[in-house]
């Protein structure tokens, strides 16, 4: 028995009284019906279990309803990676197969796998809840031979957000279907990555950074190839051969291709250099901002239209996670976990760096690391540190990049996202207030803002659908007004030169 009661100002008392008299009617019921079950079950039975990821003795086995153990690495076990951006889950699902997993990279989602998701669940969750287990469905509906152990890999995190019930309701679902060899899996410092251990945690660094930067390459070439076309199909050579590499190779002969991908690239034929075009940051929830379905193909849309969009990364959530250790922001924040954390930035940062500076020799990436203390300063100014998520993300990146890293801001959200509604609510008033302390002690910004009071930020929350008519006109006057803030920031500059 279950009962939601969703109130507001105009609820009527009777109502509510109504519903939970009647409430209470079915469990009485029910308690009558349980009562008279327990004597009719046989001795012995148990309530259905599914399989369960369990680390033994430093080791991760998944452990079957039937006591059975197998290895994560077993060849009878598949991980599943859900999409997350087509060339990201792969690089992930490589980046498994590097340390002998068996995985498989699920396709990104749709309107199907969309619809699996609404079949079952009550359609108020997040969208990512939906497509991601709409996914897994559709796999095991339509591909699973019913003999292998799934392993569905999904992130859990704590903080003020439903994404850290995920997992949780992931196994309810896959319990009322009766999947007893699905299981869940999250790859964390705690459980040693599944046990794959530092080389699994150094090539998945290294998957995410190449992976963050070809996804801002792919919107450079829409907007600045002189053939889109055949230019987005030598991006897919380079990024299959890329994949391959973190397969199979170890680093030296991957930062090899990574060289030969940024000079075949950088060849590309363009018809204009990225400083000559407009710039947009998208950001908000790190699901919806990198899956294509979610977004509704924004950024193929803005790039066919000359503006060049630049995808908030995963690296960038990476790198706060590292933050809020270090800072104490977290309960788990110890002194053992802060040194481990600490020795671990040393040795993952300069591939970043590496990385990144190769990538941006072939003149369709800017030279960008992720300096998560400038973001969080820029937002302390509205919003406590101490309430961790992506709200701080979306807020000090809106008011701290705008006008010298790019010329616009999008936040992308999920429909009834709370962390996407209090960044659109503060973010929107402090960007018409022109006494704001970040802005005032930059020159560029200063000079931009006396001739845009109001700078061009966008919230947009997506639940799935096409686009509203009222969000599809609001994007083509932030769009207008992206292009003005560009030309007055290039005059700016000159004069400031």
């Amino acid at each position: 028995p279950s009962l939601t009661l969703e109130l507001d100002s105009h609820t009527a008392d009777a109502g509510v009284d109504t519903r939970v008299e009647a409430f209470l009617d079915v469990v009485s019921r029910y308690r009558d019906m349980e009562t008279s079950a327990k004597g009719k079950l046989k001795l012995g039975s148990r309530p259905f279990e599914t399989a369960e990821v369990v680390r033994i003795s430093n080791k991760v086995y998944v452990v079957t309803p039937d006591r059975e153990k197998y290895p994560i690495d077993h060849p009878k076990v598949k991980i599943l990676v859900p999409s997350m951006g087509e060339v990201g889950a792969k690089m992930l699902a490589a980046t498994l197969s590097y340390v002998g997993a068996n995985t498989v990279a699920l396709p990104p989602p749709g309107e199907k796998e969309l619809n699996y998701g609404r079949k079952y669940t009550s359609c108020k969750e997040c969208l990512p809840l939906l497509l991601t287990f709409g996914s897994l469905v559709r796999y095991i509906e339509e591909e699973w031979n019913g003999e292998d152990i799934l392993v569905n890999f999904m992130p859990e995190a704590s903080g003020p957000c439903r994404f850290g019930q995920y997992n949780v309701m992931m196994r309810e679902l896959v319990g009322q279907k009766g999947l007893k060899n699905v299981a869940m899996l999250s790859l964390t410092a705690e459980n040693s990555y599944a046990g794959f251990g530092v080389k699994f945690a150094l090539r998945a660094w290294q998957s995410i950074v190449i992976s963050d930067v070809l996804d801002d390459m792919y919107s450079a070439i829409l907007a600045l190839a002189k053939d889109p076309e055949s230019a987005i199909e030598v991006f897919k050579k380079v990024a299959d051969n890329l994949i391959e590499a973190i397969r199979t190779k170890p680093w030296p002969e991957l930062r090899r291709r990574i060289v030969a991908a940024s000079k075949r690239l950088g060849a590309i034929p363009r018809k204009a250099e990225l400083e000559d075009i407009p710039s947009i940051a998208l950001t908000g929830e790190i699901y919806v901002r990198r899956d294509e379905f979610s977004r509704r193909y924004l950024v193929d849309r803005l790039s066919q239209k000359g503006f060049w969009v630049r995808i908030a990364p995963v690296g960038e959530w990476i790198h706060y996670c590292d933050y809020i250790v270090q800072n104490k922001l977290v309960a788990k924040s110890n002194f053992f976990d802060r040194v481990k954390n600490r020795l671990t930035c040393m040795v993952k940062n300069p591939y970043e760096f590496e990385i990144k500076s190769i990538l941006a020799q072939s003149g369709l990436y800017k030279m960008s690391e992720s300096h998560v203390e400038e973001l969080v300063e820029a937002a302390s100014e509205v919003i406590s540190p101490r309430l961790t998520g992506e709200t701080v993300l979306t807020v000090g990146a809106a008011l701290s990049e705008l006008v010298e890293e790019v010329d616009g801001v999008i936040a992308l959200g999920p429909f009834g996202c709370m962390p996407a509604r209090i960044s659109d609510a503060l973010v929107t008033q402090n960007l018409k207030d022109t006494k704001l302390k970040v802005s005032k002690e930059k020159e560029l910004v200063k000079r931009v803002m006396e001739e845009h009071p109001a700078l061009p930020f966008l919230t947009i929350e997506t639940d799935g659908n096409a686009f509203p008519q009222l969000i599809e006109s609001r994007l083509e006057a932030f769009l207008l007004q992206v292009e003005r803030v560009h030309q007055t920031t290039k005059k700016s500059k000159d004069l400031i030169s």
